[in-house]
């Protein structure tokens, strides 16, 4: 369902900003992937678009993390381990 989720969206983007998914994306992107879903799969898919979309705009507040993670290289994976170790180190 993520996957179907990022395919799809997972938000729309309009003048006033970003909305969560509605039933036409979702039906226009099943027709073009020639796929179909249960309707709890489709609830399923607006209610993620619902919350990754909340929790985009709790992320503006710096305290609170991004509903995504950024792709991390080898050399920022290593100083992440890094980080780790010495925290669990104390």
């Amino acid at each position: 369902m993520v996957e179907y989720l990022f395919s799809c969206g997972p938000v729309l983007s309009n003048a006033m900003g970003s909305s969560p998914l509605c039933h036409q994306e979702i039906r226009a992107w099943l027709k073009n992937m020639r796929l179909k879903l249960c309707p709890w799969e489709i609830n399923a898919l607006r209610e993620m678009s619902r919350q990754y979309l909340y929790q985009l705009v709790q992320s503006e507040n710096e305290d609170t993390p991004p509903p995504w993670v950024p792709e991390i290289d080898e050399v920022a994976g290593k100083q992440i381990v890094s980080k780790v170790k010495d925290i669990l180190r104390g």
